[in-house]
């Protein structure tokens, strides 16, 4: 199976490739950390990992992007593309549906953090005026809905959520996502428990493959009238 990812929802852009076979697994990823210009670079990328690759275009099984929260913009410029993309892959090899599967934004990026049992994650996004996208998870679980709120008041909701889940409120929260260290800035009180990731801005399209090829597998693909999630 040939899996394309496309990560537009903030300024890191990432796209990645994987390509399985019965004898193993390849895996090719490319990062570009320049802001938001993606309509110029996210073709750019697609087609040097598929040149690269050496397969075609139409050869790719299944395409997936960033459904959101993240800049509305880019959301837009991935969705857009990928679904370009998966119509003409589904044209060309005559399938029932273009093969697309779009992800939450905040979900994917707190996938790539290993589960520990004594620490929350919290994945973040700036959504300007000082306010953050975020959602908190505790033990591999989403603990609270996605957010749209200011970081000291995202900061006290995982507390509170911390004491539901019995992990407590004084436990450490790992802030991911490529905007942690502007989080960790705004935060008032409290930050010697917290701390951001150091990967924080190494784009998040690899993370993205293992849950599309699992959402796919389990559901199909997106509806064809799917769109972003902006919250």
């Amino acid at each position: 199976m040939i899996t394309l990812a496309i990560d537009t929802a903030t300024d890191v852009l990432s796209v990645a490739l994987e390509i399985e076979t019965e004898s193993g697994r390849g895996r090719l990823c490319a990062t570009r950390d320049v802001g938001l210009k993606h309509t110029a670079g996210v073709m750019r990328l697609v087609d040097g990992l598929v040149a690269e690759s050496g397969i075609e275009p139409t050869e790719i099984d299944l395409v997936c992007c960033m459904r959101g929260p993240g800049s509305f913009t880019g959301l837009r410029i991935g969705m857009a593309t990928a679904k370009g993309l998966a119509w003409s892959i589904a044209l060309k090899r005559d399938l029932p549906a273009p093969p697309i599967v779009s992800l939450p934004t905040l979900d994917v990026i707190a996938s790539a953090i290993p589960t520990l049992s004594s620490i929350m994650v919290l994945p973040v996004i700036d959504a300007r005026k000082k306010r953050f996208y975020g959602a908190g998870f505790a033990r591999g679980k989403k603990v609270t809905a996605d957010l749209d709120l200011p970081a000291p008041e995202l900061l006290a909701i995982m507390r509170d959520a911390g004491k539901r889940v019995e992990i407590g409120a004084d436990a450490e929260i790992l802030i991911a996502g490529p905007h942690a260290s502007r989080f960790c800035e705004e935060i008032l009180d409290g930050h010697d428990l917290v701390r951001a990731t150091p990967a924080a801005r190494l784009g998040s399209a690899l993370a993205m493959i293992p849950l599309a090829k699992t959402l796919f597998d389990s559901r199909g693909p997106d509806k064809l009238d799917a769109g972003p999630d902006y919250i």
